[in-house]
């Protein structure tokens, strides 16, 4: 069922001028990694001229669909993400290194970008394990004494292990400088 609010005076880009306008919600579907979610657009309808443009400030469908993929699959949210970055004391690049991707996707992960299946396996464990890092261990990596800070290791879980067993283990040891490139600075939908 469309929705639509009282008139607005908003600038119309076909009429070129403010007119009296309306914000439409109707609801829609959006596929996303293989399964249909259903939303609700919003939008602006001219009363002039009929034509339907975005606004700044209306909520967009696709960040409805993160959020609702978000709580389907216990992925962290963007604050959550954040919070960990602080908490570790590392920047963008840093915290970067540490899931193996530019600068540029940790700022949109904690934008509100959906991480990718592994990033979120990743960061919901550190999340979990409230960890902490020794702040002289990136100044050494910063002063280029180390190439990195230490590599993850995921490893399957034995049967005997169960129930502290863990996919993820820290190995702290030197590794080959991360290059991110095109390849690992991207998201996948």
């Amino acid at each position: 069922m469309t929705e639509t609010t009282r008139p607005i005076r908003s600038f119309c880009t076909q009429c070129i001028e403010e007119t009296d306008s309306q914000v439409v919600r109707r609801p829609t579907t959006i596929e996303f990694r293989g399964r249909e979610y259903a939303t609700k657009e919003e939008f602006v309808r001219c009363l002039k001229c009929g034509y339907e443009y975005d606004q700044l400030g209306l909520e967009d469908p696709l960040t409805q669909v993160y959020e609702q993929y978000r709580r389907e699959h216990d992925y962290p949210s963007s604050e959550d993400i954040q919070r960990l970055r602080h908490r570790m004391h590392l920047t963008e690049k840093e915290f970067g290194r540490l899931l193996n991707v530019c600068q540029k996707t940790v700022r949109l992960y904690e934008r509100g970008a959906l991480p990718k299946e592994e990033h979120a396996g990743l960061i919901k464990d550190l999340i979990e394990r409230q960890t902490t890092v020794d702040s002289s261990l990136f100044d050494s990596m910063k002063s280029g004494q180390m190439n990195a800070l230490f590599s993850i290791d995921l490893a399957q879980p034995q049967v005997n292990d169960w129930p502290n067993a863990s996919p993820l283990n820290f190995t702290f040891r030197p590794t080959p400088p991360l290059q991110p490139d095109d390849r690992n600075c991207h998201l996948a939908a």
